[in-house]
C-alpha cells in the first residue's frame, strides 16, 4: 500500500524555490490561484497588478516565470497578457499557504496569552468556566483576519522577507490598542469576534455550558465596551482591576466640569441682569 505523501514531503521535494520565496512572491502567486479558482480562466496583468497596488508586481513576475512557478500567455492580436500558475506552481503555493497559515496559527496563540489574564476579569465570563479562553480567542481571530484582509502581509514584514509570527502578534496587538480610540474598528474587531463565537470551532476551546454563558452575557451587555477595556489595558498596561476605578473618577471629573460649566454660566446670566437692573433703574 502506498504512503500518502504529506506538506513536509512536498516540501522537501521543492527545498530551493520554497527558500527562495518572500511574501511578495506568495502574495502574487495566491493572487492568480484565487482568480483561477473563482473564474476558471488565466489571469489578467492589469488585474495582477491592481490587486498588488504595485508595478512592483512584473518583477516578483519575472522572478516567478524564472524558476517556473508560474507561465505568461501572450494571445496573438491582443495587447493584453496573462498569467497561470504552473502545475509545479501550484504544489509549491499549497506548501507555503500551509506554513502561513500555521504562522498565524502560532501568532494567535501568542495574542491569546497576552489577553487571556484580561479577558479573564471581564465581566462577560465567569472567571472559573473556560468562557475567557472563547472570547480571547475570538478576538484573536478577529484581529488576525483584520490583518490578512486589510493590511496584508506584504505590508507588515516587507515585500523581501520571510512569514514572521512574533511580527504578526504585534500587529494584532496594534489593532487591538487602536480600537481604544478608533470606533469604526472596535465595532468591527466585535462583530468578527461574535462571527467567531458563534462558529463550531468554538466548541474546541470551551464546553457548551460555556459557551451557551458567553452568549448569554454578551447578548445583555454588548461586546463592544469589552473590547476597549482590553484595549485600554493593553495600551497602558494596567492591572484588570485599576480600570474600572478609573473610568469611574473619569466620569466623576467629566460631571463635575459640567456641573462647574453650568454654575459658572448661571451666575454669569445672574451678574448680567443685576448689572442690568441697576443700570436702567
Amino acid at each position: 500500500m502506498a504512503s500518502k505523501i504529506s506538506v513536509d514531503d512536498l516540501k522537501k521535494l521543492f527545498s530551493k524555490e520554497v527558500n527562495c520565496l518572500t511574501q511578495s512572491d506568495i502574495y502574487t502567486m495566491r493572487i492568480k490561484f484565487e482568480y483561477m479558482k473563482n473564474k476558471d480562466a488565466n489571469v489578467p496583468a492589469n488585474y495582477i497588478e491592481k490587486r498588488y497596488n504595485s508595478v512592483y508586481v512584473y518583477e516578483v513576475l519575472k522572478k516567478l516565470q524564472n524558476i517556473g512557478l508560474v507561465k505568461q500567455i501572450k494571445p496573438e492580436n491582443s495587447k493584453c497578457s496573462f498569467y497561470t500558475l504552473t502545475e509545479k506552481g501550484l504544489l509549491i503555493l499549497s506548501v507555503t499557504l500551509e506554513e502561513t497559515d500555521n504562522e498565524y496559527r502560532e501568532a494567535e496563540k501568542l495574542f491569546i496569552n497576552r489577553i487571556i489574564g484580561i479577558t479573564k476579569h471581564a465581566d462577560l465570563v465567569d472567571i472559573g468556566g473556560r468562557g475567557s479562553e472563547a472570547l480571547a480567542e475570538a478576538l484573536a481571530k478577529a484581529c488576525s483576519q483584520i490583518i490578512q484582509v486589510d493590511k496584508g502581509c506584504i505590508r507588515i514584514l516587507g515585500r523581501g522577507s520571510k512569514m514572521d509570527s512574533y511580527k504578526l502578534y504585534e500587529e494584532m496587538c496594534n489593532v487591538l490598542k487602536l480600537a481604544l480610540r478608533d470606533e469604526v474598528l472596535a465595532k468591527k474587531i466585535a462583530w468578527l469576534a461574535l462571527r467567531n463565537i458563534t462558529s463550531s470551532k468554538m466548541y474546541m476551546s470551551c464546553s457548551q455550558e460555556d459557551w451557551v454563558a458567553l452568549i448569554d452575557n454578551i447578548l445583555k451587555k454588548t461586546l463592544l465596551p469589552y473590547i476597549k477595556f482590553i484595549s485600554f489595558c493593553i495600551n497602558f498596561r494596567v492591572l484588570w482591576r485599576l480600570y474600572r476605578p478609573i473610568v469611574i473618577v473619569v466620569e466623576y471629573v467629566v460631571k463635575f466640569i459640567k456641573m462647574l460649566g453650568v454654575t459658572v454660566i448661571i451666575l454669569g446670566i445672574e451678574g448680567l441682569i443685576l448689572i442690568l437692573s441697576i443700570f436702567f433703574s
